[in-house]
């Protein structure tokens, strides 16, 4: 049984994180009417992408995986629409 609870750990979970994210962004924008740009969406995809694939390695290396979650959040940030306050 704890076999099959690291499986779904391991390959679930960031799949999971992954579509909870699109929902978000660009998903809400899309509803809204506001579609981002073809950059935006390519870099998003691109980083959210990444970072699932890396979580899934998450537990066989752990050093790696962190800094390339650190990576791709910066420069996942520069894609990220900015709200006008």
């Amino acid at each position: 049984m704890r076999h099959i609870m690291e499986r779904t750990d391991n390959q679930f979970l960031p799949v999971l994180l992954l579509g909870a994210q699109a929902a978000v962004w660009p998903g809400y924008a899309l509803s809204r009417g506001a579609a981002p740009t073809a950059a935006d969406l390519l870099a998003a995809t691109l980083v959210g992408g990444l970072v699932a694939v890396a979580l899934t390695v998450r537990r066989t290396r752990p050093v790696p995986v962190l800094i390339l979650i650190a990576a791709a959040c910066a420069v996942g940030t520069s894609s990220t629409p900015r709200t006008a306050s």
